[in-house]
């Protein structure tokens, strides 16, 4: 039994998954750990460590081929899982955690893109649980939806009723999931990188606002991330894993400013920070770049570029509600911007600003509305998800090669060849080529990413948030492999984040978007260290 304090305990939890020909592979090794009532416990950890596997083991939500077994698994004094179980007893269990799931036990997942159903309205989902937990009446359905996601920070509730997850931005699309999860003000929040994919300044509203409904509702949050300063601001407790085990447990100030385990220290080092050194040659003055200066304009034919936009706007149409006319949307106002020869040029803003429609424009998979933009060759881009970008299909040399059949005349022998060789430069095991994308860990498959972006020889790499669902060792570890390939082979980048330590760390100049127009760009220290606008400040989370 757990103590009257304790809302979750988990005590000898393991999860492994079959292999063909080859031992289990072990995810989650024997860890044991509490939840206090009201509490905020932080999981951090690098990928592969067994975070998301806890939480989904929690929750019962484990995937197909996975083999769980622990001591037991209590919540609120009431046994959800245990070794010893007959199979009336394990039924029994089964049954009681589906009473708790979406009532008095909730999850946040990573991407609500793909959590939510994308044929079905927010109304629609967000009933499910009141449907399956509550009596309440049609009416008061209603009005609970709209009451939760009035708490979750959302405004015209009625009017996104109708509306479908594709047509949300992406904190939106949390903001629903969260009041989703907390519709039946549940006692236990499970949030599995619920701020990964989003900016800066979205980031910590999602943060405050899972704070301020924890406490209101007196919920305990399992909160796991790979953004170590998240977890510094919000959680009470946090426990570090390694290779399915947990490494290092206590309360926050103990793991950040006292850690004891090497790689903790690691870990904490680790976490991207401070601007990279550039050289001689990639260190332009303020009067180079602006043209109201003089000077600039005297020495701006002298630099070489690689990628010029004018004036250039583009718009959508999208339907506001189900039986409602299509609207035009301008997503990029008027903006111009050009990208030298050999820099990194960062894009920044929040989420909805624009950055990726603009990517997808420098790509050419949108046209522009009005204006131009001019490119040296044909670009060739990196998407934030490479599990959802690469062909699950197919395996790597596969994915590999078929840029090569498409766009040159490479003999069979040749095109092996390069792909072995791209394999190589991209520090991928050499066997890569016969593996399938789910075979490969996340920075495996975002290097397989690079890789396929790379091996037509582009001028142009155009990368849409390259490391944001990474932890922050593998995180380092991608951007370092960015930098040595462009030096390697003279690259130019334009570089999407909404993450600005990385965006610091790895790019030249800085363009912020906000509401699809420029607010300000500019050398990146400068840009950091004096900006001018009062919305980069609020980006950079100044004061």
């Amino acid at each position: 039994m757990t103590s009257r304090n304790e809302l979750l305990s988990v005590k000898d939890l393991c999860v492994s998954f079959r292999r063909k020909k080859k031992a289990d592979k072990v995810a989650v090794n024997r860890i044991s750990f509490s939840v206090k009532e009201g509490e905020i416990l932080g999981i951090a950890g690098e990928s592969g460590s067994g975070k998301s596997m806890t939480a989904l083991a929690v929750m019962g939500l484990l995937p197909d081929g996975a083999k769980c077994s622990c001591e037991e698994i209590v919540f609120d004094g009431k046994k959800l899982r245990g070794n010893n179980a007959d199979k009336k007893e394990q039924k029994a269990e089964e049954l009681l955690r589906r009473q708790l799931s979406g009532f008095e036990m909730a999850m946040i997942f990573q991407e609500p893109l793909t959590s939510l159903n994308p044929v079905l309205p927010i109304k629609t989902q967000m009933e499910e649980p009141l449907l399956l937990h509550t009596s309440l009446g049609k009416e008061d359905r209603e009005r609970a939806i709209i009451e939760a996601l009035t708490k979750a920070e959302l405004k015209n509730g009625e009017q996104l009723l109708q509306q479908y997850p594709h047509q949300l931005s992406g904190g939106m699309r949390q903001r629903v999931m969260i009041a989703m999860a907390m519709i039946n003000k549940p006692r236990l929040l499970i949030c599995d990188e619920p701020t990964t994919a989003l900016d800066a300044v979205t980031e910590r509203e999602i943060v405050e606002l899972i704070r301020r409904l924890a406490k209101e509702n007196h919920t305990s949050v399992l909160f796991i991330s790979h953004d170590l300063s998240v977890l510094r601001e919000l959680c009470d407790r946090v426990m570090i894993m390694r290779d399915g085990v947990v490494v290092e447990e206590g309360t926050t100030e103990q793991i950040f400013e006292h850690p004891e385990r090497n790689y903790t220290k690691r870990l904490m080092a680790a976490a991207v920070k401070g601007p990279k050194e550039l050289s001689e040659e990639q260190r332009t003055s303020e009067a180079e770049t602006d043209p109201e200066n003089e000077d600039g304009k005297r020495r701006r034919d002298k630099v070489a570029y690689v990628l010029s936009a004018e004036h250039v706007s583009v718009s959508y149409r999208q339907r506001t509600g189900l039986f409602q006319k299509r609207q035009e949307k301008l997503a990029v106002k008027e903006m111009s911007f050009d990208v030298r020869k050999g820099e990194v040029f960062g894009i920044v803003g929040e989420s909805g600003c624009g950055k990726s429609t603009l990517l997808k424009v420098l790509s050419g998979l949108y046209s522009v509305r009005e204006g131009s933009v001019n490119v040296q060759g044909t670009p060739q881009m990196v998407f934030q998800d490479p599990y959802t970008s690469l062909n699950p299909a197919k395996k790597v040399g596969w994915i590999l090669e078929e840029p090569l059949r498409l766009k040159t005349k490479l003999s069979e022998a040749e095109r092996k060849e390069r792909v072995a060789r791209m394999l190589e430069e991209t520090e991928l095991p050499e066997d890569a080529g016969n593996r399938y994308v789910a075979e490969l860990s996340g920075g495996q498959r975002q290097r397989v990413a690079i890789a396929a972006a790379l091996i037509t020889n582009p001028e142009l790499v155009l990368l849409d948030e390259p490391v944001s669902a990474l932890d922050v060792t593998v995180q380092a570890q991608i951007l370092e492999l960015l930098l040595k390939l462009q030096r390697e082979h003279g690259l130019t980048y334009v570089f999407v984040s909404h993450d600005m330590a990385v965006v610091r760390k790895i790019c030249d100049r800085v363009l912020v978007m906000k509401d699809g127009k420029v607010v300000e760009c500019g050398n990146t220290e400068s840009l950091f260290l004096n900006p001018k606008e009062e919305y980069t400040k609020k980006l950079l989370g100044r004061k």
